[in-house]
């Protein structure tokens, strides 16, 4: 925690500067550096009303969940076949190869420019869940990266709108499209060349891998 503390003081004083200079307030002026134009008046009746209704869906998921099963995926899942079933993955998102590249790091990231994108996943033999959705859900931040119109690529019409813009779109490659059924029967057979013909990969056993969820709320099988 002591670490830290540097660095919450600096984000202190960046909040002052910056709530001087917009006349917002202090974190008003921090939030609108993610999403310009979002204040707190904003995100408040939004997380008010997902307060009355979320825990409840919740509630009625693990309930739903509780009696079904996954068949766990037996290891271990070599690095190097796992960085094969990814960048074939990739291709299949549409990631351009002739503008960027895929690496590792301790912790999933996607930067660079338009030009030159590049993601990162972290690997563990253990685990071949954690690999894949951090490679889908950066190449979902590196599609939105690689299709800024190129010709005003250093003007703010070639820019990323917003850290919530971008967010949404790697969310929904991860999320919505990796999760979902139809994604998954595509890459089933590549999962079962890269990394071994095993039931747990049937298209029903990933299907439950990738959306059961225990009571801590970790995605069972991963």
């Amino acid at each position: 925690l002591a670490n830290w503390k540097p660095l919450v003081e600096c984000v202190r004083q960046e909040a002052t500067l910056l709530a001087e200079a917009t006349g917002l307030s202090k974190y008003d002026a921090l939030v609108d550096r993610f999403e310009p134009g979002m204040t707190t008046a904003i995100i408040e009746p939004m997380f008010a009303d997902l307060k009355r209704w979320l825990p409840t869906l919740i509630h009625d998921v693990v309930e739903k969940q509780r009696d079904e099963h996954t068949t766990p995926a037996v290891g271990p899942f070599p690095i190097a076949a796992q960085r094969a079933l990814g960048l074939e993955i990739m291709g299949l998102l549409g990631f351009d190869f002739d503008g960027g590249r895929l690496d590792v790091s301790t912790h999933p990231f996607c930067g660079g420019v338009a030009e030159d994108v590049r993601i990162t996943t972290r690997y563990r033999d253990d685990d071949f869940v954690q690999a894949m959705m951090g490679i889908v859900h950066e190449t979902g931040h590196a599609r939105y990266e690689q299709r800024l119109p190129r010709n005003w690529v250093h003007l703010p019409l070639g820019m990323p709108r917003s850290m919530g813009i971008h967010e949404s779109q790697s969310l929904s490659f991860e999320m919505q499209l990796g999760r979902s059924r139809p994604f998954l029967e595509l890459i089933a057979p590549l999962v079962r060349r890269h990394l071994g013909d095993q039931p747990a990969f049937s298209v029903d056993n990933l299907v439950r891998i990738f959306t059961l969820r225990d009571a801590l709320g970790r995605y069972r099988g991963s």
